[in-house]
């Protein structure tokens, strides 16, 4: 419930990989954060999981600005087409 009324969420540095991100990509694919603005990534090993996050950002309305270590081709196009700030 709180979950859904949070604007940022920071993830940085934590050691992610690939499951993590899958498993964040389920979370907002299913709505759970229709408030969320800023989103946290960097400092991560994240690579295909991208792919699943790109997918679900759909379901992140309100998302603004995404900040990640690499860029992802199919994450760019996502985040172009949204209007998402990719840092």
């Amino acid at each position: 419930e709180r979950f859904g009324e949070v604007t940022e969420l920071r993830y940085c540095g934590l050691g992610w990989d690939d499951t993590e991100a899958v498993l964040l990509a389920e979370v907002l694919a299913s709505g759970a954060a229709p408030r969320l603005k800023t989103l946290y990534l960097d400092g991560n090993s994240i690579g295909d999981g991208y792919r699943a996050l790109a997918a679900a950002l759909c379901n992140a309305p309100s998302l603004q600005n995404l900040h990640v270590d690499i860029e992802h081709h199919e994450l760019a196009a996502v985040c172009s087409s949204r209007s998402i700030q990719l840092r």
